[in-house]
């Protein structure tokens, strides 16, 4: 997959198309063109190739018009740049505490399990 690709090289060019693209898919059309690759890749694929910037990650993370697991992804990315050393993990906790804040809508989402789940 073109993705994994992009990953490999840090192909920071290619993180605002391969970004915007499954965070803009309606949620059954991104899961029949993306399937596993958007639960369970795509956060590490992010991490991969946003060369240390956050905002279009965070700007997923709080549109709650979003495809949930596009979401998650991006909160699971968040995570990975911390234990890459590439964020510090100070950055990425003040981060998630704005959500817990009222950054974020309080109703049920997949994004609130995440949240919960991850270390």
């Amino acid at each position: 997959m073109l993705c994994f690709s992009w990953a490999q090289f840090r192909e920071t060019r290619a993180y605002p198309l391969g970004g915007a693209f499954r965070a803009s898919l309606p949620s059954d059309l991104a899961d029949s063109l993306c399937g596993d690759f958007l639960t369970e890749d795509l956060g590490r694929v992010l991490a991969s190739v946003c060369g240390g910037e956050l905002e279009g990650i965070q700007s997923v993370i709080e549109n709650e018009d979003t495809n949930q697991w596009a979401r998650v992804r991006r909160w699971a990315s968040l995570v990975t740049l911390v234990a890459a050393g590439q964020k510090s993990r100070d950055e990425i906790v003040s981060y998630f505490a704005s959500l817990f804040r009222g950054k974020l809508a309080r109703k049920w989402s997949h994004v609130w399990g995440i949240a919960a789940c991850l270390p």
